[in-house]
C-alpha cells in the first residue's frame, strides 16, 4: 500500500483541508492515527533530532512526538508546524499501544493507536 491508497489517510488528509488547514500535518497525523491508521509516518527535524509527529495536543500549543529512541516527548506546536518534514510509508510491523495523556487530544485522554516501531 501507498499513501494514496491508504483510506485513512485520505480521511484524514481531507478532514483537515475542510477545517481550512490542509498543511497542518501535526492534524493529519492525530487524526491518521486516531481513527486507525497504520503504515504512514510523518517526520519532523527538530533541535532535539528527527522525531515522528504523532498528536497535537487540545487547548495546549503543544504536540507529543516519538524520538528515535521511542520515547514519547511534548513540544511547542510551532517548532513542529515550522520544521522541516519528511514522509515514510510502513507496510509491516504494526504495534497497538495505547496512550494515556493528562491533556486531550481531539477531546479524549486515552485511546489505541498503531505504532511502526521506528
Amino acid at each position: 500500500m501507498s499513501f494514496k491508497d491508504d483510506k485513512e489517510w485520505n480521511i484524514a488528509k481531507n478532514s483537515a483541508k475542510i477545517r481550512g488547514r490542509k498543511n497542518d500535518w501535526v492534524l493529519i497525523s492525530t487524526l491518521y492515527l486516531l481513527n486507525g491508521g497504520k503504515g504512514a509516518v510523518i517526520n519532523a527535524i527538530l533541535e532535539i533530532g528527527k522525531v515522528q509527529i504523532m498528536f497535537g495536543e487540545d487547548n495546549t500549543n503543544m504536540v507529543v512526538v516519538k524520538r528515535q529512541s521511542g520515547a514519547l516527548v511534548r513540544v511547542p506546536y510551532d517548532d513542529v508546524l515550522l520544521s522541516r518534514k519528511s514522509f515514510e510509508y510502513h507496510d509491516s510491523g504494526f504495534d497497538s499501544k495505547e496512550y494515556i495523556s493528562d491533556h486531550e487530544i481531539l477531546g479524549k485522554k486515552s485511546f489505541k493507536y498503531f505504532d511502526t516501531g521506528r
